[in-house]
């Protein structure tokens, strides 16, 4: 049974023992995750066009028109989409 617990808060409101309990559940749900490779990300917002065999990316870009995915990580470091693309088609054949 959750009650009140004196000096237990959340942004600055007292919550239920009951409430912070489930919440850190979720916070510590939120940091398992799978790591996903920058590139398979991408292609997932890559439309192939069969008939001209053009890729047509179809996520967001940045101001400048380029993709972009985030590396992840602290740092939050971005890499273009070419780059990512070159990097995997051509520099393996290297």
């Amino acid at each position: 049974m959750g009650g009140w617990r004196r000096g237990v808060s959340l942004g600055g409101w007292p919550m239920r023992v009951d409430a912070i309990s489930a919440h850190m559940d979720m916070m510590r749900a939120c940091r398992t995750y799978t790591r996903v490779d920058p590139f398979d990300r991408l292609m997932e917002s890559v439309d192939k066009d069969t008939a001209s065999g053009c890729w047509i990316y179809v996520g967001t870009s940045l101001r400048n028109g380029y993709a972009a995915v985030n590396l992840g990580g602290h740092s939050g470091r971005l890499e273009y989409g070419h780059r990512l693309a070159y990097a995997r088609y051509h520099r393996s054949a290297c």
